[in-house]
C-alpha cells in the first residue's frame, strides 16, 4: 500500500484573509453577507469602537439599550419632584437679602435707640445725685456733742446757776451764773473762765468761721446783807481750739473785780457760731 500523506484536520476554524477591506469578518471564520458588509462599509473601522460582539449599529443600539435598562432610576429626581425643587418652596424659611438688610437696619435703629435710652437714664441718674447731694446739702448737720464744761481757777470763780450747754448744727448757746469767790490776782493780765470742751463728732471748718469772739459778762454786787449795789460789765474772750480728740472753745476774763464777797455775781449768756466742713466725715 503506497505511502500518501496524512491530512490533518485544522487545529481550528480556518482564517481567511480578505482581500479588500469590504471582504471583512463578522465571525472569525465566515464571511459577512451582503448586507453586513455594506453597513461596515459605510461606517468603516468606526465600528470596532464598540464593545459589543456584534459589530453592527443594531447590535450598538441594542446594547446602549441594555445599559439603560439596568439604569437604577429610583437614584435620580422624576420630573414631578424637579417641578416641586423648581418652585424652590423651601426657600420660604430662609430670609431674602432685602428682609436681611431690613433686619439689620432695624437692630441698628434698636441698638441706637438703646443707646439713646441709656444715655438719657445716666443723665438722668446723674441729676437725680445732684438733686440727692443737693438736699444732703440742706439737711442741718450733725450738732458738735457737748462732753463737759469746767470752771479753770474755782479759786475764783465756782458755778452759781447753769442754765445749760446747747449745741445746734451751726452754733453752740450757754448761759452760766458764776459765784465771784475772791478778788482777782491777774499776774499774766488775762485768766481762763470757762473751757467748754465738745466731742469731735464732726470736723469744723476752721478756715471759713471765726475763731475768736467776744462775750459781754455782766458783774452784780452787793453787800454784806445781800442787797443788791450795782452792775460793772467786762467783755471776755472766747476762743475755739482744736485738741487731740476734741474741741475746745475757752472763756477769758481780763479786768478788776474788786470789793467781792459771797454774793458777787457774774452772768455770762453766748451764742457762738461755728461752721463744719461739708462732705467731709469722720
Amino acid at each position: 500500500m503506497p505511502n500518501t500523506p496524512q491530512v490533518e484536520e485544522p487545529k481550528g476554524p480556518m482564517e481567511i484573509i480578505p482581500h479588500e477591506p469590504v471582504m471583512r469578518y463578522q465571525v472569525k471564520g465566515y464571511p459577512l453577507n451582503s448586507m453586513d458588509a455594506f453597513v461596515v462599509y459605510c461606517n468603516g473601522t468606526e465600528i470596532y469602537s464598540l464593545t459589543t460582539n456584534n459589530k453592527t449599529v443594531v447590535g450598538a443600539i441594542n446594547e446602549l439599550k441594555a445599559l439603560l435598562d439596568n439604569i437604577d432610576l429610583s437614584d435620580y429626581a422624576t420630573k414631578e419632584e424637579l417641578d416641586a425643587y423648581a418652585k424652590l418652596t423651601d426657600l420660604n424659611n430662609y430670609v431674602t437679602l432685602t428682609e436681611y438688610n431690613t433686619t439689620i437696619s432695624q437692630i441698628n435703629a434698636a441698638i441706637t435707640d438703646l443707646k439713646s435710652r441709656m444715655n438719657s437714664a445716666e443723665s438722668d441718674i446723674d441729676t437725680l445725685q445732684a438733686d440727692v447731694e443737693n438736699i444732703k446739702k440742706k439737711l442741718p448737720n450733725d450738732p458738735l456733742f457737748h462732753v463737759i464744761t469746767v470752771f479753770t481757777d474755782p479759786r475764783y470763780f465756782t458755778e452759781k446757776n447753769f442754765w445749760g450747754t446747747f449745741t445746734t448744727d451751726n452754733y453752740v448757746t450757754f448761759s452760766y451764773d458764776i459765784n465771784v469767790i475772791q478778788d482777782l490776782q491777774l499776774e499774766d493780765g488775762i485768766i481762763e473762765l470757762l473751757n467748754l470742751n465738745f466731742l469731735r463728732n464732726v470736723v469744723l471748718d476752721l478756715d471759713k468761721m471765726p475763731t475768736h469772739f467776744y462775750i459781754p459778762a455782766t458783774v452784780d454786787f452787793y453787800d454784806d446783807n445781800g442787797v443788791y449795789t450795782g452792775s460793772k460789765h467786762f467783755m471776755l474772750d472766747a476762743e475755739w481750739t482744736v485738741e487731740m480728740n476734741s474741741y475746745d472753745l475757752s472763756v477769758y476774763f481780763r479786768g478788776e473785780i474788786p470789793d467781792t464777797n459771797e454774793y458777787t455775781t457774774m452772768k455770762v449768756s453766748a451764742v457762738v457760731p461755728y461752721t463744719i466742713k461739708e462732705g467731709v466725715t469722720l
